[in-house]
C-alpha cells in the first residue's frame, strides 16, 4: 500500500505473512513488514524513515522469493529528522538493527540508537599563506545500547542469558583538515584528523557490558598520491563511437592511525567502535574505457579498479 497524504509527505507499506498450521519448531509462520515514509517539517527540516521488521528469521528462511534475501541475516529501521544549511548538517536518529545469528528464537544481536544526534560540517575551504586548505568535521552524541544471547563456543545455540549494556552515553568528536599539492603531473593530497570519543560504559575483563566509562583518542594521518595518467586513443568499432580512450591512473594511499591502546575495551555498536591502530599502504590501478561518439558524447563504459 502506498500514498500521497499531501505535496510533500508520503509512505509506502508492504507486508508478507504466513500462517503455518504444521507444529513445527521452530515455527514457520511469521511475517515481515517493510515501510517507507517522508514529510518536508518547514524550515529546512525533512523527516523520514523507513522501517523493517521480521517476526522470525525462519520465516524468511523458507519463504525467501531469492537466495539473497534468505541467507540476508540482518534488518535495519532508522528514523530521522534533518535541516542542513550552509556547510553543515544536523541530523537527529532513531535506529535499531537486528543481526540474526540463527533460525532460534532470540539468537540475535539488536543495536539501537535511542536516540542520538549528529552535526556535521562538509569541506570548507581556507587560505594560509597562499595554500589552500579544506576543514571539515563530524560529531554525535547520544545513547547506544547492545544486547546479545552468550553463546559457548562449541553450543549451536543460545546457551546463556542474554547480555545487555543498557543505554550507553556515547560522545563522538572528528574534525580533519586535508590540502592538496600539484607537481608536473602528481597530485598530493594529504590530510590530518583527530578522534575523541566517549562512552559512559565499557567491555568488563569478564566478557560482559559492566565496565566502567571511558575515554578514546586517536590520530589519523593519510596521504593520497595521484600519478600522472597514462591515456591512449584508439579508433573504435561502429558499435561503440568514433573513438575510445584507454586511461590507467595509479595511486597509493598511505593511512597510519595511532593512539588507540583500550580497543579491547570498546563496545561494539557501529563502526565507530572498530577504529584500531593500523599501519598500511594501499595499491590501486584505475582502468577506464572511455567512448566518444560522433555527436562528441563521452561514455565511461568499462571502468575497472584493482587493488
Amino acid at each position: 500500500m502506498r500514498g500521497d497524504i499531501n505535496a510533500t509527505s508520503n509512505f509506502h507499506i508492504q507486508v508478507d505473512a504466513v500462517t503455518d498450521t504444521r507444529k513445527l519448531i521452530p515455527s514457520r509462520s511469521g511475517f515481515e513488514i517493510a515501510a517507507a515514509a517522508k514529510t518536508v517539517l518547514g524550515h529546512g527540516w525533512e523527516a523520514r524513515g523507513d522501517l523493517n521488521y521480521l517476526s522470525s528469521f525462519n520465516f524468511v528462511q523458507y519463504y525467501a522469493e531469492s537466495f539473497n534475501e534468505a541467507v540476508w541475516g540482518e534488518t535495519h529501521s532508522t528514523g530521522y529528522i534533518d535541516k542542513h544549511f550552509k556547510d553543515y548538517a544536523i541530523y537527529f536518529v532513531v535506529q535499531q538493527n537486528v543481526n540474526y545469528q540463527s533460525v532460534t528464537p532470540g539468537d540475535d544481536v539488536v543495536i539501537r540508537k535511542l536516540p542520538e544526534a549528529r552535526f556535521r560540517q562538509r569541506d570548507h575551504e581556507f587560505d594560509l599563506a597562499g595554500q589552500p586548505f579544506w576543514f571539515s568535521f563530524q560529531s554525535t552524541a547520544g545513547f547506544q545500547s547492545r544486547s546479545q544471547p552468550l553463546v559457548e563456543p562449541v553450543a549451536p545455540g543460545p546457551t546463556g542469558p542474554l547480555l545487555e549494556t543498557g543505554l550507553v552515553a556515547r560522545t563522538d568528536f572528528a574534525p580533519q583538515v586535508n590540502t592538496a599539492f600539484h607537481w608536473d603531473g602528481f597530485n598530493i593530497v594529504p590530510s590530518f584528523g583527530i578522534r575523541e570519543t566517549g562512552y559512559g560504559s565499557s567491555l568488563a575483563a569478564n566478557g560482559t557490558y559492566t565496565g566502567p566509562g571511558l575515554w578514546r583518542n586517536s590520530r589519523e594521518f593519510k596521504v593520497d598520491i595521484l600519478f600522472p595518467t597514462l591515456q591512449k586513443i584508439f579508433d573504435a568499432p561502429s558499435w561503440v563511437g568514433q573513438k575510445f580512450k584507454h586511461v590507467i591512473e595509479p595511486r597509493i594511499t598511505y593511512t597510519d592511525n595511532a593512539g588507540l591502546h583500550n580497543f579491547g575495551q570498546v563496545i561494539r555498536f557501529d563502526d565507530t567502535d572498530i577504529l584500531s591502530n593500523t599501519n598500511q599502504v594501499e595499491f590501486s590501478l584505475t582502468n577506464r574505457l572511455m567512448a566518444k561518439d560522433k555527436n562528441g558524447l563521452v561514455t565511461d563504459f568499462f571502468p575497472l579498479q584493482l587493488w
